[in-house]
Order: structure tokens, then sequence, then C-alpha cells
């Protein structure tokens, strides 16, 4: 047993070299292990021992000048076989392969590695002097390598192709290259070297090719590790049918041994050997009643042997697979039109397999009318054709009538004449798939609604690339062209916006960059955005961080608001505040102005009082006009009429006004007014609106008013009619000055005043300009 061997093994390690002879007398039980003897000879006959070596090559970790053939490692699509094991369409007697586009296919041999048929798949480990050291290393299957340092390390085998070997000696000696018995190691290599054409040629029909990797060199006195794991000492192990023999085991070896002093010699079982099975028939030979000899053949069967265990391992995994998946599993007989189906077809789809026909026709029955038309043609066409694989969706009906849309896949098989004689394949349900792909296609399309109809631009862009993978419609009418479906955060540049004190924007400082880089989860930022049409508008960006279930930022998402209005509207705000407080500055100063002089010398203070209310009035009614409007001006007319509102009595015809629409900005509508009412106060007392039939004539005009260089005039006539018999006056008050000065000094120009016996007038003379400056 095991541990009757690992007690013996320690209890040797204590022994003395003289009681070894002891030692195996009372740990083991020895027997005789002798080759039969065959037909022609009835002696046994003597046994046929071979040796294998590790060899000791040159090499380098980087390829140069004297190291140039790689040894490479095993490739990751390499797919090795057990024993009795193999795959769907590959040759039994290939131990390995690699799942292909097609199906699992034969690896590539010696001659198409060689010409980096894998070269994508592995990677050089080292690299030795030549393709001849190579070839030593791959027939002894291990090395040791001396590298330029001097230090060693070890290659060991790791894998192989699986492909069939060729003796290298065999094909010297076939082509008579080399003599039988001329043939070592150090001829067939020095041969190959001198003759490096037919070297390539002959290598290459060796298809086999042996894959390594690396170990230190522990040890210099042990040998590599073998199939035990132990390493292989020098004389001492030897490589044995682990299916019948124990690692560990001595055996005595009769005879002697090359090199080796003695005719016996104690090793140990420390490797593998190889397994054969073996066909054998024969008759006895009987004379006189008495069997004389056995007559008979043996027969190497050890590949079919492997193909019958490989087809009933094969079976036996397709019935444990039948029975653990929930896909409804059949095997189609096409020949006999024979099919089975697994327990799948209950579990999944509520049919009784007791009560299922077992024809292809009872399938094709059971799939939906709109459906099986097309189904029929699409397997019919496969199984007739050449293909391996056939493949549909389709709706399935189940043992309750209803139906399961599920997507079936068929295998193949063919005979040699490419007759398709059987079929195998898996029926999955994907009711539930379907149903959530459509409500994920549902949801995407309300998403998208959403978001294409959204009154505020949208961005998204992946993290941590920054790479921007949508933009609504509503983001390119704000910013006035499409997306820029930039790459990175370095695309950003195309997108152009500035600071409110003018300053650029940089890519990295806008909020999408922000988020993506992982500096933030959440950023805002206003900027006055450059449109390709060379207008700025005012935008708002805001944004936030995407996040998976671990917390991770996956991407960012802003929002793209146009807050020009808004801009707008808070700069008018804060003008009218400036506007107002200016006004009620000047109007203030005004005021003072007004009442001082209205009130100096005044001898009659109820006068006074009423002189100085009527003007704040008028004044009043020139604010009043205008703030009525959005704009700071107010129309010529409206403050000339709201002036004169207080001396209308309702008589007929009592102010005339003419003249074309004239805006008036604030500074000459106050002064406007003050004159007004000062000439129509004065025509009340002294003038023509003293009288019921008296009235006043007030028109005006522009002179020039298409020249280009902004001198034109406005003229404007005050002429007093059908009253008394006017008398210039032999002295000028406040009015009077209010009225020559007053809007002269607001707005440039000239006033002057006339008293003919029929009526006051008074001709303003004053630049356009001004009368319109705000």
């Amino acid at each position: 047993s095991p541990a009757d061997l690992a007690a013996a093994c320690t209890a040797a390690a204590a022994l003395a070299p003289d009681q070894a002879k002891g030692f195996f007398r009372e740990r083991f039980s020895a027997y005789r292990v002798v080759r039969p003897a065959d037909g022609t000879e009835p002696e046994r006959r003597a046994g046929f021992l071979t040796g294998y070596f590790e060899p000791q090559l040159d090499g380098s970790l980087t390829p140069g000048p004297g190291y140039t053939a790689a040894v490479l490692a095993r490739p990751d699509d390499l797919v090795t076989l057990g024993p009795g094991e193999t795959r769907p369409g590959l040759d039994p007697a290939l131990r390995a392969g690699r799942q292909g586009e097609a199906g699992f296919e034969p690896y590539p041999d010696r001659a198409a590695i060689e010409d980096g048929a894998i070269a994508a798949r592995t990677h050089p480990l080292l690299w030795l002097r030549d393709a001849v050291d190579l070839f030593v290393l791959q027939v002894q299957g291990s090395g040791r390598v001396r590298l330029p340092d001097g230090t060693a390390i070890r290659v060991l085998y790791d894998g192989k192709n699986g492909r069939p070997y060729t003796s290298i000696g065999k094909l010297l000696v076939g082509e008579g290259h080399l003599a039988l018995n001329d043939l070592s190691l150090a001829r067939w290599t020095a041969w190959l070297r001198a003759h490096p054409d037919h070297a390539r040629r002959l290598m290459r029909m060796n298809a086999s090719y042996i894959f390594f990797r690396i170990e230190p060199v522990v040890d210099a006195a042990l040998g590599p590790p073998g199939a035990a794991g132990a390493p292989l000492s020098p004389g001492r192990s030897m490589a044995v049918d682990s299916g019948l023999w124990r690692y560990g085991l001595p055996f005595w070896l009769d005879g002697k041994l090359p090199g080796q002093p003695g005719s016996g010699h104690l090793v140990i079982a420390a490797d593998t050997g190889v397994e054969r099975w073996l066909a054998a028939r024969g008759r006895a030979i009987v004379e006189d009643g008495v069997a004389v000899r056995f007559i008979g053949s043996v027969r190497d069967i050890t590949e079919h042997k492997a193909a019958d265990l490989t087809l009933k391992a094969t079976e036996e995994r397709y019935r444990l697979a039948a029975r653990a998946t929930t896909d409804a599993i059949w095997d189609w007989d096409l020949v006999a039109d024979q099919v089975r189906w697994n327990e799948a077809l209950t579990l999944a789809h509520g049919h009784d397999l007791g009560a299922v026909v077992p024809q292809g026709a009872w399938w094709l029955a059971q799939i939906h009318p709109e459906d099986r038309d097309r189904i029929a043609r699409s397997i019919h066409a496969a199984i007739d054709g050449t293909v391996e694989t056939w493949t549909d969706e389709y709706r399935f009906r189940r043992g309750d009538d209803s139906y399961a849309a599920v997507i079936d896949r068929g295998y193949i098989i063919r005979d040699d004449a490419g007759r398709a004689v059987r079929m195998i394949g898996a029926m999955l349900d994907i009711t539930r798939r379907n149903e959530t792909e459509r409500r994920l296609r549902q949801n995407q399309a309300q998403l998208d609604t959403v978001l294409q109809t959204m009154p505020v631009g949208i961005l998204l862009a992946e993290a941590p690339s920054g790479r921007i993978v949508f933009g609504n419609p509503r983001l390119e009418r704000i910013l006035g062209h499409p997306t820029v479906q930039a790459e990175d955060r370095d695309g950003y540049g195309a997108y152009r916006a500035y600071r409110a004190d003018g300053s650029p924007v940089p890519p990295g400082d806008y909020p999408l960059a922000r988020i993506t880089a992982g500096e933030v989860d959440h950023a805002e930022l206003e900027a006055h955005y450059q449109r390709p049409d060379g207008s700025r508008r005012w935008i708002e960006i805001i944004g936030e961080a995407v996040k998976d279930s671990n917390g991770v930022t996956i991407g960012a998402v802003v929002a793209v608001g146009d807050i020009e209005d808004r801009k707008r509207a808070a700069q008018q705000q804060d003008i009218l505040h400036h506007e107002l407080g200016h006004r009620l500055k000047n109007t203030l100063a005004l005021v003072q102005a007004i009442a001082t002089q209205t009130l100096r010398n005044v001898t009659d203070l109820d006068a006074a009082r009423e002189a100085l209310s009527a003007r704040l009035v008028a004044m009043g009614k020139a604010h009043d006009i205008l703030l009525s409007g959005e704009s700071e001006s107010a129309g010529m007319e409206a403050v000339l009429r709201g002036a004169l509102s207080i001396h209308d009595d309702g008589g007929p015809q009592r102010f005339r006004l003419s003249g074309p629409d004239l805006a008036v900005g604030p500074k000459a509508a106050l002064s406007l007014a003050l004159m007004a009412h000062e000439l129509a106060t004065n025509a009340v007392k002294y003038g023509a609106l003293s009288v019921p039939d008296g009235s006043v004539v007030l028109r005006w005009e522009v002179e020039g008013r298409d020249r280009a260089d902004g001198s034109a005039v406005i003229h404007l006539l005050w002429r007093e009619q059908g009253g008394p018999s006017v008398v210039e006056p032999t002295r000028k008050g406040f009015g009077t000055r209010l009225i020559e000065r007053g809007l002269v000094g607001a707005i440039g120009g000239t006033v002057r005043l006339a008293y003919p016996e029929s009526g006051v007038t008074c001709t303003v003379t004053a630049p356009l300009s001004g009368l319109l400056e705000s």
C-alpha cells in the first residue's frame, strides 16, 4: 500500500549501506519479471532496455548572433486530450487540438508552427544555437541550458501539438544518408548541420512539436522531474507503466548497463512508460493428445481501443449532460427517422416523453404554423447540403398549447460519402430573453423620446476615456452645430466657450471633462458659447457622474441650458436700477433748482406754491410717459400733450399739435415738458388761453434727417392766436428763463421768444441727435 511504501522509504533513510540486503528481505517480497517466449523460441528471451538522457545545450534569454532557434512556451489555445479522450471531427490518433471557427480542429504541425501559424498564441522562452539543438531538445523532451553568464536553467516539457512522431534516425537511414550501425546522436546532428537544406526538410517530416516551460536548476546533481514529481537520478530512475507499477517501487535489473560497472543494478520506478493494447489469437498444436506448442498472432490495437474508450466516454458525457441541462436535447437518426429527446422536453416544455412520437414529423408539427414552412426549408437545406451545423429561431408549442420562443442548434454527422446520417441538437427556450429584449427596446425607445424632446441639451460620455457617445437634437440647436463626437477629453477643444472675463474655457475645465477624469462627481459652469455663425450665447452646463454598482464612475451626463434671455434680463435689470438711481438724482436736482428759482424773491407765497406745484406736476407727467414704455424714450407728441393737459379746459381746438413721430430721450423730455408748461401757463395768464376763443398751434419738423453726418435739426414753433393784444414784458421771470435755457441747456440749440401783437411765438431749433439722446 502507499502507506507501507512510505514507511519503508522513511526507514531506508536511516540505514547504513551494509544493511541494505537485510532491509529488502525484511520489507519487500521479490517477484521475477520476465519477457514471454514468442512462437519461435519456447525459452524466454532477454529483455531490451533503452535509455534517455537530459541534453546540455547553450542558450540565451535574448536573441542575437549565435542564438537563433526559439524555444516556445505552451500556446494559450492548445487543448491536450487525456487517455481515451477525443473530440467530434478530430482524428482519434491525434492527442491535442484547438477550438476553431468551424469546431474542434487539429493543432498546426511542425512546418506550420515554424512558419508562424501560432505566433499570436505563444512566445519564446529562450533561444538555442540553432534548429538542430532545438530538435534534440524536442526529441528528449527536456534539457539543461547554459546561459552566457554561466548559469544554468532547466527546460521542461509542457505539452505538444498532438501530431504523430517520426524518427529522424529512421528517415536518415531510409534515405541512405547514414548506415544503421553507424547511427548515433553525434553522427546525425553533425550530418544535419552539414546539410542544412536536407535538414530542414527532414526535421519538418516529424510533424510532432514540443512546448516547454522553464525552472531553475536547484541541484545540479539531480535530473529533471519525472512523472512522479521527484527528480530523476542518472542510472537509478526507471520509467514504468504506471497502470501496473506504483511509483517508488524498487527494481533489480539483472544485466549490464552501458558505462556502469557490475552486472546488477538497483533502480526506482520514477517515470512513466508507454501502455499498449494488444489483441492475440492462436491455436494449440497437439501431438499424441498433448499440446506441444501454441501458434498465433499478436496485433497492436491501441488506437482502436482508444477510439472505443473515447466513444464510451463521450456517450457517458452526453448522457450526463443531457440529464443536467435545461435545454431540450434531441438525437435524430436521419436514416431511420428516429428522434430521441431528453427529460428537458418534459421539464421545460411540458411534453410527456411517453406520448411523444419519436419521429421528425412530430417535432415539425409542434412548430408554429407561421414558422413551420420556413424551418422545414431551413433544416432540410442544411441536411441536403454540405454544412456541419444548423441554427434557427422559431416558436415551439408547449404541452399546454402555448408557444415558447426557442433557438435551435444542430450538428450534422455525415458518412464517408458526405450524406447526412445523424443530427444532434439542443433547443433552448428564449421566451424570457426575447421578452427582456423587447422591454429593453421599449425602455430605450421611451428614453430616446425623452432625450430627443427635452427642453435642454443632453451630452453623454464614457469614463475614464471621456469619449462622447450621445448628444440630443436640442443640444445642436443651442450650440448651433452637430454634436462633436470627441474620442477623448482632448477633443473637447472643439467646443469653444468663454468665461465672463473673456478668457477661453480650457477643455479640461468643462464639467464633462472633470467628471470623467474622476476629479468630481458634480460640476457646473456658465459660459459664453461661440457658435459657428459668429454669434455668442450664454449657456449653463450642469453635470453628474454615472456610477456602477461598486461606486466606480463609468460615465457622465451633462445638461446644457440656453440662459441667454436670463442673462439679458439680469443685465437689463442692472441697467434699470442704475438708470433709476441716476434719474432720481437728476430729478431731485431739478426739483431743487425749480423750487429755488420759483421761491426766489417771492412776494405772494400762495401764488409761488401754485406755480411750483404746477411745474412739478408737468415734470411728473413727463416721467410717467417715460416710464410707461419698455424703452428709455417717449413720443414727442405724448410728452407735449402730457405737459399741456392741465391747461386744457375742454374748449374746441385749444391746442393743435402736428409733426412727425419722434422718440424723445429722457433729458430732452423733461426739459421739453417744462418748457411747454411754462409757455401754456403764460398763455393762460396773459395770452391766447386767457380768453374762450384763443388757441395755440404747436408744430415741429425735421430738416436733413437723411444726412449721413448726423447734422439733422428739429424746428419747433409755438404760436398763440385769438387772444388779447400782446405787449412784450419789461422783465424776465424764472418761467421765461426756464423756457429760454432749459431745453437748450439739456440738448443744445437756440430758443427765440417773440411778442407780436397777434400772439406770442416761441421758435426752437435744436440738433435732432440731442433730442433723441437717451
